[in-house]
């Protein structure tokens, strides 16, 4: 199997902790971190980071935009480490819905894995871009 997952988070405690997410800071005052810890070791099921490492043998793309806050560059590279091997990592300049660029090399990774003809690049080009 091929996979593309585009700006994603795979470990919801690390994004919950992290200092400098200022919401997450307002909900860990709110809520205390002792709870939020307890939650993370009581639903460890739910948390995709502690099964993103049994990812192989299907490739894995992961895209990020790196206007996309609070996604940040150093998050991304982390979980792409955790995954399998064969996989792949895309940074574009662009926010949470990407853009054409990351169409473009999301498309042609797919119909190269799946043995697919070459996309049509002005069909693609012809798509609006998300808000």
């Amino acid at each position: 199997g091929s996979f593309v997952l585009m700006a994603g988070l795979y470990s919801d405690e690390e994004y919950v902790f992290d200092p400098e997410n200022r919401d997450m800071v307002e909900l860990r005052r709110r809520v205390g971190d002792g709870a939020l810890r307890r939650f993370f070791r009581d639903y460890a099921w739910d948390d995709p980071v502690h099964f993103i490492g049994r990812s192989s043998p299907a490739a894995v793309f992961l895209q990020y935009g790196r206007l996309d806050k609070p996604i940040t560059e150093k998050m991304a590279r982390r979980s792409f480490e955790l995954f399998g091997e064969p996989r792949k990592i895309g940074f574009y300049e662009a926010g949470h819905a990407l853009d054409a660029a990351a169409r473009r090399e999301r498309v042609g990774w797919l119909a190269q894995r799946l043995s697919l003809r070459r996309p049509d690049l002005k069909a693609l080009a012809r798509i609006p871009e998300l808000k």
